[in-house]
């Protein structure tokens, strides 16, 4: 977990750079990559928020760590900050303020969602 909490109203909602490092280009495979993101951080994200609903911190901090490797992974700098926040409270066991936090996650996915179509539309 170790490191600076990034705030997330300063970091790129979708960082083109570590997909295009491991595919050599942003194109067809990275666009790909990004759709895979979208569909298997959900799950994440629904039992973070679920950990959090119960009361169950270790399962809200370890969904939140899961979707922060998976948005730093692909680029979702902002969306894997917003995670991180959340993963730290709830190790921390401030239950309340990583559901205060959790607020943001919908709303950084939608972000992120609506960037890679934008993206798909220029492709």
């Amino acid at each position: 977990m170790g490191g600076k909490v990034q705030d997330s109203d300063t970091v790129s909602v979708l960082d083109p750079g570590p997909l295009t490092e491991a595919f050599g280009s942003f194109g067809a495979e990275a666009l790909a990559m990004l759709d895979l993101f979208v569909h298997s951080i959900r799950p994440l994200i629904a039992s973070a928020i679920l950990g959090l609903d119960q009361g169950a911190a270790r399962l809200a901090a370890d969904s939140a760590h899961s979707a922060k490797g998976a948005a730093n992974v692909t680029g979702a700098f902002r969306l894997g900050a917003v995670c991180q926040r959340i993963e730290r409270l709830a190790t921390l066991g401030d239950l309340n303020a990583a559901r205060l936090a959790a607020r943001e996650l919908e709303p950084a996915l939608a972000e992120v969602v609506r960037e890679i179509e934008r993206l798909k539309g220029e492709a």
